[in-house]
């Protein structure tokens, strides 16, 4: 049986894809359902018509984007800090799907007047953040209309890299550009020149993050305070309580900045696959391959993320739902007779990674991909494929080398 979840997730692609395709202008709802191989009853359980579907797929990646924004502007404390780390989150919301980048910032101004308030929202919050520069020691003569210009030009930049149906251009030739545009007017021509030789920013490399990392690694997420956090990360408490309100709050903010670096790479390797087999594969060499990249920040985002609050529990459960759809892809590729469901990726899925977290939780740190990954592959493949195909993942070796 087809969950609910199945079928908007099947009506949203579809939206996606012919937006891609021909645009929402030239999409009928007849053309949406037959692409979804959906029905009226079925798409007017969610929606109530196919403005209403646009809007809601928008607005969801539009709050995707916002969380992922705020993660990455919160580890940092000094203005231009902020701001870079803004609009490289921006840019890499943007390069990480072709098609979202197509929805999002092109497809959406063609909408309706209610999606066009939400293009207007966040524009208005990038005015505010250029606008903070004015408190940095800007000339006098600066007002609220330099960050309006500088912010429209942003914008407009970054639209016409994302109006092109291709790649988009490497970050590095975007943004720094972009920032030293958005320095200038208030910290000078030195400022602007140092932009275009920073490198890119690294969500966990920010003092807040690094401090987080060290203490949980040092004591566990238990016993670390508010004060001591911002005073390892070199910050103000009030500062710190502005920005986070609580140690589970910046622990939020931390793991959404994880899975803003983590997804866009699975996305990346996930595409180059046609098989689900070596969709998953890749995956999991790709997932090990990120995590090995910083044992501490792993035990961090595997074992004590999960010790955490509400919210993180929350934030944790949708990355974990993201790596159940990727199992249960394999449904798909089986005959419906088997009367497997979404619960059988769930079990599949939940005792991989429990033997992994195990593993980080332990003190064994995260193991070398090609250690774990052909057995992870077999109690992937067993329930779907069967157990020769499951043995054959045994002998498979890495993607990097075949």
């Amino acid at each position: 049986m087809v969950s609910g979840r199945d079928d908007r997730a099947r009506i949203r692609r579809a939206l996606i894809d012919l937006c891609w395709e021909r645009g929402l202008a030239a999409t009928s709802l007849p053309d949406l359902l037959a692409r979804a191989g959906s029905d009226e009853e079925t798409f007017h359980r969610y929606f109530s018509d196919l403005e209403d579907c646009f809007f809601q797929v928008y607005s969801g990646e539009l709050e995707r984007f916002r969380r992922e924004k705020a993660a990455a502007a919160a580890g940092w404390i000094s203005w231009r800090d902020r701001l870079r780390a803004t609009a490289y989150a921006l840019y890499r919301f943007l390069a990480a799907d072709d098609r979202i980048r197509w929805l999002t910032a092109v497809e959406v101004r063609r909408a309706s007047e209610r999606s066009q308030r939400l293009i207007g929202e966040e524009v208005e919050a990038l005015f505010e953040l250029i606008d903070e520069g004015r408190g940095e020691g800007a000339p006098e003569g600066v007002t609220r209309m330099t960050a309006e210009s500088i912010g429209g030009g942003v914008f407009s930049q970054i639209w016409v890299a994302a109006a092109e149906k291709g790649p988009m251009p490497p970050e590095t030739e975007i943004v720094p550009p972009l920032m030293s545009m958005a320095v200038l007017p208030y910290l000078g021509a030195e400022a602007a020149e140092e932009e275009l030789t920073i490198p890119p920013v690294e969500h966990r490399r920010s003092p807040i993050y690094g401090a987080l990392i060290d203490l949980c690694w040092e004591r566990g997420i238990s016993a670390v305070t508010a004060d001591e956090l911002a005073a390892r990360a070199g910050m103000e408490r009030s500062e710190f309580d502005r920005r986070f309100g609580g140690v589970d709050s910046c622990l939020d903010q931390f793991f959404e900045a994880e899975k803003a670096t983590l997804f866009p790479r699975l996305d990346a390797v996930r595409a180059r696959q046609a098989d689900w087999r070596d969709r998953l594969r890749a995956t999991a060499y790709e997932l090990l391959a990120f995590l090995n990249e910083d044992q501490r920040a792993a035990r961090l985002t595997s074992v004590d993320v999960r010790m955490a609050g509400e919210q993180v529990q929350l934030n944790w459960a949708e990355a974990f739902t993201r790596f159940v759809d990727y199992v249960d892809e394999a449904r798909a590729e089986i005959p419906p007779d088997l009367g497997l469901t979404r619960d059988t990726a769930l079990a599949v899925t939940g005792g991989i990674f429990q033997q992994l977290w195990t593993r980080i939780g332990e003190g064994d740190g995260v193991p070398e991909p090609r250690e774990v990954v052909p057995e992870m592959m077999y109690m992937a493949v067993v329930p779907y494929l069967g157990e020769e195909a499951a043995r054959q993942e045994l002998t498979i070796p890495p993607p990097e080398v075949r």
